[in-house]
């Protein structure tokens, strides 16, 4: 990942990698960011990601996969797998509508 990180640091000048982060300093990443992401295109598991996002005031786009939607209901905007092109229009969306990511996560 490292070597990927520096090839990226070269291009944007907005990526940061962070290493190891204490379970104490998620809670403030999560705040850090507008909008949580995570999207997979294979049925899986759920995990506690996207529901420490929205505990911590960040708004939610994960892929359409029934894990997710029994779990997140409402709290969270579902993008069909293998649809990268819908996942941007629905994050420009998203980034524009500040009262819709308010919303999401009450």
């Amino acid at each position: 990942m490292e070597k990927y990180y520096k090839i990226w640091q070269q291009r944007y000048k907005d990526i940061y990698f962070l290493g190891y982060v204490s379970v104490d300093q998620i809670p403030a990443y999560y705040s850090m960011g507008d909008i949580f992401i995570n999207y997979s295109y294979a049925a899986e598991g759920f995990g506690l990601t996207p529901i420490e996002a929205i505990a911590c005031g960040t708004p939610v786009i994960c892929s359409a996969l029934p894990a997710f939607k029994e779990v997140l209901q409402d709290h969270a905007i579902y993008v069909p797998p293998r649809n990268p092109s819908l996942l941007a229009k629905e994050i420009i969306k998203l980034i524009k509508n500040e009262e819709k990511r308010l919303q999401m996560v009450q």
